[in-house]
């Protein structure tokens, strides 16, 4: 398959299970809010944290395959800490964005962590595709 074919298939299928995580995420987040009460902040956390898993297996698995990413498995301990770091990385981002919209900009909890959720995707491909995932001769941290 050529590396064009390759990198389409990877976009949807990035879109795929990042729509999948991120269903998970918003439905977690706002069931603790509105059935159980639980602040904002803490309630997106814990979206967050039920959504990582289907995001690391699925990428892993399906979105950044092992034979062309140079790993010997499909979840290493590499590839799994560095996509933690990746996916902390964004959950700060989309937890900072959405505190300020909701408590600087009232945006309704819904808009703000749909919003957040969608920009930070982007970021969260890219430092998947060409670090977290990859491990062709590079360095072993």
């Amino acid at each position: 398959m050529n590396s064009e074919r390759r990198s389409v298939i990877e976009v949807i299928f990035f879109a795929l299970i990042g729509i999948f995580a991120s269903v998970c995420h918003f439905v977690v987040a706002i069931a603790v809010i509105e059935y159980i009460g639980l602040q904002i902040w803490l309630a997106n956390i814990i979206g967050f944290a039920c959504a990582f898993p289907i995001s690391l297996a699925g990428h892993a698995n399906l979105t950044f395959q092992a034979q062309h990413y140079g790993r010997e498995a499909a979840i290493t301990k590499k590839a799994t800490r560095r996509f933690l770091i990746t996916a902390v990385t964004g959950g700060i981002l989309n937890e900072a964005g959405v505190i300020l919209l909701v408590e600087l900009f009232d945006v309704p909890h819904r808009y703000a962590i749909g919003g957040m959720i969608v920009l930070v995707a982007g970021m969260i491909f890219l430092l998947s595709k060409f670090w977290a995932f990859k491990d062709k001769g590079d360095d072993p941290g």
